[in-house]
């Protein structure tokens, strides 16, 4: 854990210097420092970036102290068991995962910059390890917006409300959440397909929790639930820096 921390400090010390002037165009290929990863290093390969831009996190995750690798807080660090019979995944997953240029409805939606790569968004909200994994926080009388980073989406979660049933399924679904003392408590339906949860989108259901635990962290905890994918439901649980 020690190491791994070490490592992205001076991968942040290194990836934010300021380049130098004189140094002319970069050799056919790019150059890059030992140790700093080519897609961070600050105008060493073409395309880089400097590494305050990225945000793929400098410290290992915690969930109420305890060092993880794994965001799952299940007794394996697994997705529960999927049932027998569980409706199969969706069509287009096969197409979307080869990254199919066929026609753009089979491409991925943060290809498309429709909605963000991986599941910044959510829900659940889960970082890229990567870039752009900053999340702002913005309440209101009767929302709570949650704006993300990662292609700008914006979630918005009707406070006391009452879930739609029109039928329609917006992306990152049907927001709401009361506040239970100072935890925020967010459940979301009306998934739309195209953001399924390892193929659960039809009857899923996600549980957020936001708690400020200090000034400068938030604990976010989300559960997963679908009665017809799942023998149980899935809880996971991490600390992170808005």
């Amino acid at each position: 854990m020690k190491t791994l921390e070490s490592q992205a400090a001076t991968e942040v010390e290194q990836g934010n210097e300021s380049i130098d002037p004189t140094l002319g165009a970069p050799k056919v290929g790019g150059e890059i420092r030992a140790g700093v990863r080519p897609e961070s290093a600050a105008g060493g390969v073409v395309g880089g970036n400097d590494r305050g831009w990225l945000e793929p996190g400098s410290t290992v995750m915690r969930v109420r102290g305890e060092p993880r690798t794994s965001l799952l807080t299940t007794p394996d660090g697994q997705v529960p068991k999927r049932k027998v019979g569980a409706p199969a995944p969706p069509e287009f997953s096969a197409a979307m995962y080869r990254n199919s240029a066929d026609n753009p409805e089979t491409r991925a939606l943060g290809v498309r910059y429709i909605m963000s790569f991986g599941r910044n968004a959510g829900p659940p909200m889960i970082p890229n390890g990567f870039y752009s994994n900053n999340y702002k926080f913005v309440q209101g009388p009767d929302t709570v917006t949650i704006v993300v980073e990662m292609v700008h989406d914006v979630r918005m979660i009707r406070l006391n409300g009452t879930h739609r049933t029109d039928g329609l399924r917006p992306w990152m679904g049907d927001s709401i959440g009361p506040w239970e003392g100072d935890t925020l408590v967010v459940e979301t339906t009306n998934i739309p397909m195209r953001q399924a949860y390892r193929g659960s989108w039809e009857k899923l259901k996600v549980t957020e929790r936001f708690t400020r635990v200090a000034k400068d962290r938030m604990h976010c905890g989300f559960q997963i639930d679908d009665p017809t994918f799942w023998d149980a439901p899935g809880v996971v649980s991490t600390s992170s820096h808005p």
